[in-house]
């Protein structure tokens, strides 16, 4: 098992993964309940003599929704930004220590033709997502948490790509053409 640098018994584990794909049925306090089981979880690991885990968002996205035949919902812009709001809070006061988006964009996702990221499929931000993709940007630091550059940097490397593959399509046109 082993111990930690205090002398604690270290786990098995070396931390916990969220995969968070939520839909715009979650509301704020279902998030804030998850993140308080994991708080609960952490306490108990320290209480009974164990070195809490590290806690990560591995996984994030927010789908539409399915309404109870299966279909698909509407997307609603304004249901957005309270979850991802609230999963940013969140992530903060419990000193969540890396934040992983799912998918670079909408049609780069597990889950094409959902719009779950916070870049649209042509690789642009979408209104709603400007301000925390502002703050990722700047890696806002706090007393637990920083947020990193990843979604920037994922999404510059697709609009690259996307702009290649148009200068190689472009010729191709042309050609066809004459």
């Amino acid at each position: 098992m082993g111990f930690d640098s205090k002398g604690k018994p270290k786990t098995i584990l070396d931390g916990w993964g969220l995969q968070s794909h939520y839909d715009l049925t979650m509301i704020p306090d279902d998030i804030k309940d998850i993140y308080g089981d994991i708080s609960n979880l952490q306490n108990w690991l320290e209480e009974n003599g164990c070195t809490p885990l590290e806690v990560q968002v591995t996984e994030m996205d927010v789908a539409n929704g399915r309404d109870k035949y299966g279909k698909v919902l509407p997307a609603d812009s304004t249901k957005y930004p309270p979850i991802w709001q609230t999963t940013f809070e969140c992530a903060k006061e419990y000193g969540i220590k890396s934040f992983t988006g799912w998918g670079i964009s909408d049609n780069l996702s597990w889950f094409p033709g959902i719009d779950c990221t916070m870049i649209d499929k042509h690789g642009r931000i979408k209104d709603f997502a400007k301000p925390f993709i502002d703050r990722i940007n700047v890696k806002e630091t706090t007393k637990n948490a920083i947020i990193s550059e990843t979604t920037t940097e994922k999404i510059e490397r697709w609009n690259a790509v996307k702009s290649r593959e148009k200068e190689i399509q472009e010729p191709e046109s042309k050609t066809e053409k004459e």
